[in-house]
């Protein structure tokens, strides 16, 4: 049996089993397999066979999808067993356009409690199995036993726990060739309308429209919210910059602009506009805000979102398009793109996989199996001079690859740095009650092909995967145990973003695209590159997800820029010229530019450290952004002070200045075997440590 083993690595190999097909009584009559060619079928056994010598994993933790569900222990009954088993029968090797000489399914579920305990070997048999003469390759397919053997999962929750995969194309009915079978991700909400279908969704959208919207009967142009002076103004260009549509988010913000429309002064023109918006903003509460709350609570129409389709916090997305709030492509800040709620997918669910050659034997040769230890030497030692192919006279066949996991694994640690963290304006923030781990989310999952590897062509996806060990609070200075996550296999060399999903239990602080509330969800992006892994190797280890194989990740947040003069703003000076850099403005006091070296002239400037200089651009309602693709549109939002200014100096793209809110038979022979392996070992695969 092939073992991997490397004692620094604690990803650790767990164990090999394997799969026998044994004889079953002549059934003296003939049946076809259905295909084109109507090849001649034998009637077998189908046998499990498991070593009683498991190699564990040191770190045995129980998320979902750990040692459970990913088979991370030293215990036997870790083993989930197998169900869904089909195999595929080719007379030769196959490829995408080949026809299968038949399809070998309905075998039932291989339950764990049922295998037999014998010295080195534990099987399972299966009986009468039909398998093609003339075969030479079989394509082998299974899933792990979810909940209950035979029984599909059907829940949201078992959904999150176990994963899932939709296959389509491994029956007669839907696969006529290799190319028709396909693995997709299960959508966690299958609308892609406006607020992924949610009724409270649209009506928050609609509340925004309306106070963005609103009018008064005071003279021009402090009549309309759009174009009022002063404070309401600046008021107003905060508003519209708006651009997650969340429950917490809109309610958090409407809170806000609640006390500060109270600063709007009597004596001004835009009074009666700033009493109106208070009165269309108590209208959708729960009841009227207290005189002096700093929190106010929404009507229950508007409560709920998008928790109510089960999306995650940050994919209630929105944008102001100078008419109305719509929905926006979700983007987290740093390519996480989403086009549509539908993209938000549970974890790829624990499937099997072989494309093997065969050899066959005239003789019963399964008694031999169990005193054998290792898949290889019953290939090479009973298996020796056999023939490769199935033939009228032939009892026993053996597969001569074992079947190994069609899933990659992603291990995720998260660490926080020591010491003192600053947000985006550079002010320190308050971490004592640290920050929830709430989930986390990859991009890049796309459909899978018949060798469950990328379809080049397919939409990609988000993996969402949430149920994770207790719970997690991140504080200065603390790691967390490893969560463990199962994805399709992801393309070579491609760079994909993962997030993680935190609630702020302290302070409000200042976030790449507006304040993060206390209580508030929000998100931390990070890069995934393979080629930035210790152990990048072209051609093999250059995936993120990668089938078969484990990712050992490790995410640490950063501290952000230190405060060291004391004058509450951020010390950053790209250049090491000792003259900090600060923001060139308008008489708006919009920035339009930086000035690195004192001399009051726009410089070149790379806010996002990718090599490239960004410049600043503005929406169509004067916000400005960072354009960093050179595009002409802006890709990072330059964030507000609370009271609605612009910093003076650029926010450093690190630590929590990036947090951001958003698969008939004839013998005339008494025995026939098919024998086939099961490799339950995660090979090790790529080590990186990105930051945020």
């Amino acid at each position: 049996m092939k073992h991997w083993r490397d004692h620094n690595w604690w990803l650790t190999s767990m164990m090999a089993m394997m799969l026998i097909i044994v004889a079953c009584s002549d059934s003296g009559d003939e049946t076809s397999s259905g295909t084109t060619d109507n090849p001649s079928t034998v009637c077998v056994q189908l046998a499990l066979s498991m070593p009683d010598a498991i190699v564990g994993a040191s770190d045995s933790m129980t998320t979902r999808q750990g040692a459970d569900v990913v088979q991370l222990t030293e215990d036997l009954d870790a083993f989930r067993g197998l169900d869904n088993v089909t195999f595929l029968a080719f007379g030769a090797v196959p490829d995408a356009a080949t026809t299968p000489l038949a399809f070998i399914s309905n075998l039932g579920p291989i339950v764990p409690s049922e295998l037999n305990d014998v010295p080195e070997t534990n099987y399972y048999v299966y009986n009468e199995v039909m398998v093609p003469e003339g075969t030479r390759q079989l394509l082998g397919y299974a899933k792990a036993i979810d909940r209950n053997a035979g029984e599909a999962l059907t829940t949201l929750d078992d959904w999150h726990r176990y994963g899932s995969l939709v296959a389509r194309g491994l029956t007669a009915e839907q696969g006529r060739v290799l190319d028709d079978i396909r693995f997709s991700l299960r959508s966690i909400n299958s609308s892609d309308e406006s607020c992924a279908g949610s009724a409270v969704g649209q009506r928050l959208l609609q509340l925004l429209t309306t106070l963005a919207n609103a009018t008064c009967s005071a003279p021009a142009p402090n009549d309309r919210w759009s174009t009022a002076e002063g404070l309401i103004s600046t008021l107003y260009n905060q508003f519209v910059s708006l651009r997650t549509s969340s429950s917490f988010a809109v309610q958090a913000m409407l809170s806000q602009l609640y006390v500060n429309l109270e600063d709007v002064s009597p004596q001004s023109n835009g009074y009666a506009l700033a009493q109106h918006l208070r009165t269309l903003i108590a209208n959708a509460c729960a009841s009227a805000p207290a005189a002096d709350s700093k929190r106010l609570t929404l009507a229950d129409d508007y409560q709920g979102y998008p928790a109510d389709v089960h999306l995650p916090e940050g994919a209630a997305r929105c944008v102001w398009d100078g008419t109305a709030f719509i929905d926006a492509r979700q983007a987290y800040g740093k390519g996480l793109g989403v086009e549509h709620t539908d993209e938000y997918v549970y974890p790829a669910a624990l499937w099997y996989y072989a494309n093997t050659p065969v050899v066959a034997s005239d003789s019963i040769e399964s008694g031999q199996y169990a005193d054998e230890t290792s898949w290889s030497r019953v290939i090479t030692k009973i298996y020796e001079g056999a023939a490769s192919k199935v033939s009228k006279t032939t009892r026993s066949v053996a597969m001569v690859n074992q079947l190994q996991y069609a899933v990659g694994r992603i291990d995720t640690k998260v660490t926080m740095r020591k010491g003192t963290f600053y947000d985006a304006a550079g002010k320190k923030v308050d971490v004592t009650n640290g920050f929830t781990l709430k989930g986390m989310l990859f991009g890049g999952q796309c459909q899978a092909d018949y060798r469950f590897r990328p379809v080049a062509s397919a939409d990609t996806y988000t993996l969402y995967d949430t149920a994770l060990t207790g719970s997690y609070t991140l504080r200065p200075g603390v790691t967390t145990g490893v969560n463990y996550t199962l994805g399709l296999e992801t393309p070579s060399d491609a760079t994909t973003y993962m997030a993680l999903e935190l609630v702020n239990n302290g302070n409000d602080f200042l976030g790449a695209d507006g304040t993060i509330p206390a209580g508030g969800t929000f998100y931390l992006v990070a890069e995934l590159d393979p080629r930035a892994a210790t152990n990048y190797k072209g051609g093999s280890l250059d995936c993120i997800f990668k089938q078969d194989y484990a990712t050992k990740l490790t995410v640490t947040i950063l501290n952000g820029y230190s405060d060291l003069d004391g004058d509450g703003k951020p010390d950053r000076d790209d250049n090491d010229d000792g003259i900090p850099d600060v923001y060139l403005k308008d008489s708006n006091g919009l920035p339009t530019g930086v000035d690195t070296n004192g001399d009051g002239q726009p410089d070149d400037y790379d806010i996002d450290g990718d090599g490239l200089m960004d410049r600043i651009v503005t929406d169509g309602s004067g916000v400005p952004a960072w354009d960093t693709d050179g595009d002409g549109v802006g890709d990072l939002p330059i964030a507000t002070n609370g009271d609605g200014s612009y910093p003076d100096t650029p926010s450093r793209n690190e630590g929590l200045a990036t947090a951001t809110y958003g698969l008939p038979a004839i013998s005339d022979v008494k025995y026939r075997e098919l024998g086939l392996s099961v490799d339950l070992s995660w090979k090790r695969g790529i080590v990186f440590n990105p930051v945020f």
